[in-house]
C-alpha cells in the first residue's frame, strides 16, 4: 500500500518517488479507519508532503477540499486524486448551486474510484435535490453539512431568523426525512441534540462526519476551545469519522513528546477512539 507514481491532470508527470514518498504497509482497524486525515493545502509540494504523511503513518482515509483542487499545479479534482494512492477520499466539495449542476457535479466525483464520501450543504437542498443527489453518488456516501459550531448566533439569526441548532434540528430531519448517508457535524450541542431527540440516526447507521478534533495532547491550533471536541467526547456522542488536521500533519506542535511525529499521534489518537467506542458499546 502507498502513494505511487501519477500523472496530474493537464499532461504534467509527477515522479512522487523522486519526491520522498515512501511506500508503508500499516494493519488496518475499526479504529484506525474512524480518522479523516484532512489534507487542507494549496500548496502541490505539501499536499505530496501530506499524503506521505497518512501512508507511512497509517492512516486509511482522508479529506481533500475545495483549497486543494484550485491550487495552481494540481490539475483539479482529478489532479488530487492521483495523488492518493490507495488512500480513500471524503471529497469536501460543498457545491452550492442549481439542482441540475449539483447532480452533475456529483455524478463527477463520484465517478472517481477513489472518492468513498462526498460532502453537500443541507441548507442549499430540497427533497427533490436531495434523493437526486444521494441516487447519483451510486455507492458512495452523501454526507449532509449541518451549520457547523464556527458560525456565529448572530450570523444565523440574522439570515435564517433562528439559532444555530433549532437551524440544525431542521437539517437533521431533512437528511433523515430525505435518505442521505450521513452528516457533517460538529460542536458539542448539535452531536448532543442528534443523540438526544433523533436515535434513528444511530439506528440507520447514519455517518457523522466530526471536524475540529483535538486530544488534550494537541495543541488548539488556533482554534475556539468550543469548537473543538476530543476523540473520546466525540465517539461518546455519537461521531462516526474524526477529521483530525494538525496533530497528525503538523505533530510537532503537540504539548505532549510522545505524539511529536505523525504516526505516534495517529496511533494515539486510534487508541482513543477505540477505547471509546468499547465504553460506548
Amino acid at each position: 500500500m502507498g502513494v505511487p507514481k501519477s500523472e496530474l491532470a493537464g499532461g504534467k508527470n509527477l515522479d512522487l518517488t523522486k519526491k520522498g514518498l515512501e511506500v508503508t504497509d500499516q494493519p488496518g482497524s475499526e479504529a484506525v479507519e474512524s480518522i479523516v486525515m484532512a489534507v487542507d493545502t494549496s500548496d502541490e509540494q505539501r499536499a505530496i508532503e501530506l499524503l506521505n504523511l497518512a501512508t507511512s503513518s497509517g492512516a486509511k482515509r482522508i479529506k481533500l477540499g475545495q483549497e486543494l483542487f484550485s491550487a495552481p499545479g494540481i490539475g483539479g479534482v482529478e489532479g488530487a486524486l492521483s495523488l492518493a494512492g490507495d488512500l480513500r477520499a471524503v471529497i469536501d466539495a460543498k457545491t452550492f448551486d442549481i439542482g441540475k449542476t449539483v447532480l452533475n457535479t456529483i455524478k463527477n466525483l463520484a465517478s472517481y474510484a477513489e472518492t468513498f464520501a462526498i460532502t453537500v450543504p443541507l441548507i442549499s437542498a430540497d427533497e427533490k435535490g436531495l434523493r437526486s443527489v444521494q441516487e447519483a453518488a451510486g455507492d458512495k456516501t452523501i454526507l449532509g453539512v449541518t451549520i457547523l459550531s464556527s458560525v456565529e448566533e448572530a450570523s444565523c439569526q440574522r439570515h435564517y431568523g433562528k439559532s444555530r441548532l433549532d437551524i440544525n434540528r431542521i437539517l437533521v430531519e431533512d437528511a433523515l426525512d430525505y435518505g442521505v448517508g450521513g452528516m457533517v457535524v460538529s460542536g458539542e450541542d448539535t452531536l448532543k441534540m442528534i443523540q438526544e431527540e433523533y436515535p434513528e440516526v444511530s439506528e440507520r447507521g447514519m455517518v457523522l462526519m466530526v471536524p475540529g478534533i483535538r486530544s488534550v495532547w494537541a495543541d488548539l491550533g488556533g482554534q475556539s476551545p468550543e469548537n473543538i471536541l476530543t476523540p473520546a467526547k466525540a465517539i461518546a456522542l455519537g461521531a462516526t469519522w474524526l477529521v483530525v488536521g494538525s496533530p497528525i500533519t503538523n505533530p510537532t506542535t503537540n504539548t505532549d513528546s510522545r505524539y511529536q511525529d505523525s504516526k505516534s499521534s495517529l496511533m494515539q489518537i486510534a487508541t482513543e477512539i477505540e477505547q471509546a467506542q468499547q465504553k460506548a458499546a
